[in-house]
């Protein structure tokens, strides 16, 4: 499974991208900040 984090400060953008990654990686965990911090906390969180 690819895990794919998509971080920008516009709502639209972030979903437009995860809609991309989405329809060419239909299997893909996509997540989504607004926020380089929050993003930052996330990669941490994970394995």
């Amino acid at each position: 499974m690819h895990k794919i984090l998509i971080v920008d400060d516009e709502k639209p953008a972030r979903d437009f991208i995860a809609d991309l990654v989405t329809s060419y990686i239909p299997n893909a965990n996509v997540t989504q900040t607004d926020h380089p911090r929050k993003a930052l906390a996330l990669i941490k969180k994970e394995d």
